[in-house]
């Protein structure tokens, strides 16, 4: 499928599709919270136990939530 096609789609539904450029990171706000989860997992690891690092995950992505506005802010402030 190709973007235009992607594009009507979603504007048939009333939603405009962003295009995020490439290498930005810092416009994606999935590769934030994602960075964030990661280092909350490598602060909090000291087993590297498949089962601890999966609950530490979890507990990471429970954190993030918490702190999400964060990283809102940042996306909207650069955009």
């Amino acid at each position: 499928m190709s973007h235009t096609e992607i594009d009507s789609i979603a504007a048939s539904h009333g939603h405009t599709v962003i295009r995020l450029p490439s290498y930005r990171c810092h416009f994606n706000l999935i590769k934030l919270i994602w960075a964030q989860v990661k280092g909350y997992v490598s602060d909090k690891n000291s087993t590297f136990c498949h089962t601890d690092v999966e609950l530490l995950v979890q507990q990471g992505i429970e954190h993030v939530i918490a702190e999400k506005r964060k990283s809102v802010a940042h996306t909207w402030k650069i955009m």
